[in-house]
């Protein structure tokens, strides 16, 4: 109000002086136009700092209802309706621990609360048009779907709808303002070459990538896996994806660390060593989240989003390598390779669905070093491979898929040469 008040006396100083100076026609003109953009421009700077909440209205036979998403607010700020911030993040069920949301209603009011999957699924509903008055409220979860099944180690997210009196819904659902935010630098250290130390500020998911320069990458350490903010410790077996070639020990190794936030008010579930994600999914019989590559959101208010946290848990093929046809083995149990040897690539059929939604190449290692690459590759396919110029010994093939919509996965098998 007050910038409109402001307005207001603008345009009456304008015209003071219009009538001062007895301005010509175009120069009136001008002016004018002047004043309204600066109009429009104030009014849109007063739109964006009073953050008013983005408004919906659903018509149904005749009924009205309006429904209100709300925006992100201060962590100190004073939230009359909404979700509370709690002060532990993670959670585990396993062990009998609960998760508590707490929640505030301005007045009697009905209210929904579910908690939906990674990939917007509900999983469980804990409150539905239950009956609160004004204040503060807290419910707690234990862990559990709503078929009673414990959900795999992941993150949850609760989604608070607030029915008023006037029919008004207010719904919290921080994955509209929140989620995404890529945190930069993450300085990392390494220790005894199967360490890895580094710290996250926030709740985070966090990516870890290893190999070798100039070859290929070995094995993905930590795929946008959940971790609570504070310091994070990993640690490996110094191992291929495969488990065949040991190359911690190697001076010329790398690491990738990459991380981004979590939606606010988000759990994270750890301790069920029984069922992973994926078979969870499985298990619910939901179908793989429909998606578009080129339609992502890649900035929230000018903030840049990690395009990862668009993507579904599952946008991760596995790779497989293996001979093409059976070879005589050696006494270490490995296959012995003569002049040729045909390598077979292929993918899961489960995993199939990722390469069919983006552009990929497939790129071909020999003791880490590169050989050959298909610029859009096909599944299974056969890499003919001369190896009669080796030396005799141990050997291992890499094959890598690098994805343009941001995987990259390899897998490694080991063969011999033996004197010709």
């Amino acid at each position: 109000m007050n910038s409109f008040n402001g307005i207001g006396s603008t345009i009456l100083l304008k015209m003071k002086l219009i009538t001062r100076h007895r301005l010509t026609e175009v120069q009136v003109i001008v002016l004018f136009l002047l004043i309204l953009l600066v109009s429009v421009q104030v009014h849109s700077q007063d739109a964006s700092n009073t953050a008013e909440p983005t408004r919906a209205h659903l018509t149904d036979n005749n009924l009205s209802t309006e429904i209100v998403f709300l925006e992100r607010v201060p962590m100190n700020a004073e939230k009359q309706v909404g979700l509370l911030w709690h002060k532990h993040s993670e959670f585990s069920p396993q062990s009998g621990q609960i998760a508590t949301i707490r929640f505030s209603v301005l007045e009697d009011s009905l209210v929904t609360l579910n908690i939906h999957g990674p990939d917007g699924e509900v999983v469980r509903t804990l409150l539905a048009d239950k009956k609160y008055s004004q204040g503060i409220h807290s419910v707690s979860w234990d862990g559990n779907d709503d078929d009673g099944q414990l959900v795999p180690d992941e993150v949850w997210l609760p989604v608070l709808s607030v029915t008023d009196s006037s029919g008004i819904t207010t719904v919290d659902d921080s994955r509209r303002y929140s989620g995404g935010e890529i945190i930069p630098d993450i300085q990392w250290t390494a220790r005894a070459n199967t360490e890895l130390s580094f710290d996250v500020p926030f709740p985070a998911r966090v990516l870890i990538r290893t190999g070798i320069n100039d070859g290929p990458m070995m094995r993905v350490l930590r795929r946008w896996e959940p971790v609570g903010a504070g310091k994070v410790v990993v640690r490996w077996d110094g191992f291929d994806a495969n488990g065949i070639e040991e190359f911690s020990t190697r001076d010329d190794k790398w690491f990738v660390v990459m991380a981004y936030q979590l939606p606010e008010f988000a759990f994270i579930s750890s301790g069920n060593d029984e069922l992973n994600y994926r078979e969870y999914r499985k298990l619910k019989s939901w179908p793989e989240p429909d998606f578009n590559l080129a339609k992502l959101k890649l900035q929230r208010d000018g903030i840049r989003l990690s395009r990862d946290y668009s993507l579904p848990r599952s946008f991760h093929p596995s790779v497989t390598i293996s001979l093409a046809e059976e070879l005589p083995v050696s006494r270490t149990g490995l296959p012995v390779v003569k002049e040729r040897v045909q390598f077979k690539i292929d993918v899961p059929k489960d995993d199939r669905w990722v390469l069919d939604s983006a552009f990929y190449e497939t790129g071909f290692y020999i003791n880490y070093e590169f050989q050959s690459e298909e610029e859009q590759g096909f599944v299974p396919m056969i890499w003919d491979y001369d190896a009669s110029k080796l030396p005799p010994g141990r050997h291992i093939a890499t094959v890598q898929l690098f994805g343009f919509g941001g995987f990259i996965t390899s897998a490694t098998l080991a063969f011999e040469i033996h004197d010709r």
